[in-house]
């Protein structure tokens, strides 16, 4: 896939609205470290991304052999080769929008509470979460930063 893949833009977007959420959530958690009775919240996403990034990969791998058909003289009609590979389904997943369904999930944290705090936030635990979120969430914008830099690039021929 190349730099200039709206999927690849558009998976990282997600990538940095799941980590935008865990950061939230991790914020909410440090804040209330003292409050009684609170159970701690986690953010999962990755999951959802994988199965996304899998789908993705799969509809352009039958794009690319549907293409390969062109080239070779072998030309199915899209029509024709739905037909033969029950296009029903074919079709509904080459145009179904993965993106729209992805969700971020915010999870309580059901482990046991500590006796002197009276819930289950350990604040270490929080800031080295925090500080991976924040380092993840970084080294992904920076590298869109740089995506878009170069083909910012390609656009004025420089």
């Amino acid at each position: 896939m190349d730099f200039t893949s709206s999927n690849k833009i558009e998976i990282a977007k997600l990538a940095l609205d799941g980590l935008y959420e865990r950061q939230r959530a991790i914020a909410a958690n440090v804040v209330n470290v003292n409050t009684p009775n609170y159970q701690r919240k986690d953010v999962v996403f990755e999951d959802k991304l994988n199965e996304i990034i899998n789908k993705e990969e799969l509809k352009n791998e039958i794009k690319q052999a549907n293409s390969m058909l062109v080239k070779n003289q072998n030309y199915l009609p899209i029509d024709r080769l739905l037909k033969e590979t029950n296009g029903d389904d074919v079709k509904a997943f080459l145009q179904e929008d993965n993106y729209s369904q992805f969700e971020v999930e915010t999870l309580m944290d059901m482990s046991k509470y500590d006796s002197e705090s009276d819930n289950n936030v350990i604040l270490e635990k929080e800031m080295m979460d925090m500080t991976e979120a924040a380092m993840r969430y970084n080294i992904l914008s920076t590298l869109q930063g740089r995506n878009f830099s170069g083909l910012q690039s390609v656009i004025k021929g420089e």
